[in-house]
């Protein structure tokens, strides 16, 4: 009896353990949401076309060596994949594109000098999409900007973990198609953003929780039985 009670408080406690490791360093899922304002002519978006998406990010990926404080990028991107109407296009796991992050106070660049949370992904990177009109897919990028500049304070602070819509006044998506010549761009809103636990690391963290009540309720039981 005392074994099993041990067994059960073991596995409770290895699994909370787990679960913290992995929601410090494991991927976080990335869901978004918009609308196509304008398709450039192609004939595969209508204006009013809604966007759905989704990426996975590592939130531990450091910045690149070339960042600083008032502009980093990190290769944190393991997958991407995204879909407006009937168009559907996703990137390769793990080819670590790119999140952008700028803090503008303190930047000498031309303005605008906006805080900003970018995200890239390329054809170059493992994007894949269908033509368009005889057109190559490209890349796929989102920023969100905030003219207020009160969002982030150092861009090489962590990436965040978290992102609330409300705090950026603009927030636009590019889809970008090419070849030789021409080439036209898809642009958009995004009208919504939610970080999420990867499944894994909520599944992880969960089995640690019910060990915990099975260990409640194992004493329960074998105070019960002792009265």
């Amino acid at each position: 009896m005392q074994s099993r009670l041990l067994f059960i408080r073991s596995f409770a406690v290895l699994g909370v353990l787990i679960g913290m490791t992995t929601a410090d360093a494991a991927p976080l899922v990335v869901n978004f949401t918009g609308t196509v304002t304008n398709n450039d002519g192609l004939s595969a978006f209508s204006a009013g076309d809604t966007l759905t998406g989704s990426y996975v990010f590592e939130s531990t990926t450091p910045p690149r060596g070339t960042s600083n404080s008032d502009f980093a990028v990190f290769d944190a991107v393991q997958s991407l994949q995204f879909q407006i109407g009937s168009y559907s296009a996703s990137s390769d796991p793990n080819n670590g594109e790119e999140i952008q992050i700028d803090n503008a106070p303190g930047i000498t660049m031309m303005p605008p000098q906006n805080d900003r949370y970018g995200v890239t992904v390329r054809r170059s990177g493992g994007l894949v999409g269908p033509d368009v009109d005889f057109l190559e897919l490209e890349g796929f990028s989102f920023r969100l900007d905030d003219t207020s500049n009160t969002v982030f304070s150092d861009a090489l602070d962590p990436l965040p973990t978290s992102l609330n819509i409300a705090d950026f006044d603009a927030t636009n998506f590019f889809l970008f198609f090419t070849s030789d010549e021409p080439t036209a761009t898809v642009v958009g809103t995004i009208d919504s953003i939610q970080v999420v636990p990867e499944p894994t690391s909520l599944l992880i963290w969960s089995a640690g929780a019910i060990g915990f009540v099975g260990v409640r309720r194992f004493r329960r039981r074998r105070l019960g039985s002792t009265r």
